[in-house]
């Protein structure tokens, strides 16, 4: 990808993630209507429980999350060792935060539930209903003896790799027992 696509995609990204969506959460959960918390304490609390408010910021956390993980250019860079995947990680968490946020205000939060947090909720659960059993009935099937025929050439590698590393360690006194149990071991664990 070009220097100009990425940084285009780098700043349409950020617009959308740290500004776009931020106001539309705000104007979808009327929060122009709340001036403090002094004013209507009782009813802030129970909006802040309410089905509505946690599913939107647990949708909010999610999309996110994974437009920050989706940035070709990152806030630290990669490149920089241990610190450089933190950013990433973070917003990994954020994202399943928010999907837990998302779960929690689905089956714990108060009030109704709100008409497109419905469609949301049918449009998975039908297509986990279609998906699952069209996996179980063509895709396992056909996998299955793909895993066996790959499982059986490294049995085969695993038991030469071993059998080098044990002939390796016999000449030490101390960790040839040790090896040929540990040989013993896999070969009785390759035989199951």
């Amino acid at each position: 990808m070009g220097l100009r696509t990425s940084l285009l995609k780098q700043f349409l990204l950020l617009g959308i993630a740290f500004y776009g969506l931020p106001i539309f959460w705000w104007q979808y959960n009327g929060m122009d209507n709340y001036t403090s918390m002094e004013d209507d304490a009782d009813n802030n609390q129970d909006y802040y429980v309410s089905i509505r408010f946690l599913m939107s910021t647990g949708f909010l956390m999610v999309s996110i999350g994974m437009i920050y993980v989706s940035l070709p250019l990152d806030v630290i860079p990669d490149w920089i060792p241990i610190f450089g995947k933190i950013d990433d990680m973070i917003a990994k968490m954020v994202c399943g935060a928010g999907c837990m946020m998302c779960y929690m205000g689905y089956k714990f939060g108060t009030g109704d539930t709100p008409r497109e947090f419905q469609i949301m909720v049918w449009v998975v659960q039908t297509a986990y209903n279609v998906m699952v059993p069209l996996i179980q009935t063509y895709v396992i099937p056909l996998i299955i003896p793909a895993l066996q025929a790959i499982s059986q050439p490294m049995k085969i590698l695993a038991n030469v790799v071993l059998n080098t590393i044990v002939e390796q360690v016999r000449d030490s006194p101390h960790t040839a027992t040790a090896a040929e149990k540990v040989l013993h071991s896999a070969q009785q664990n390759s035989e199951l």
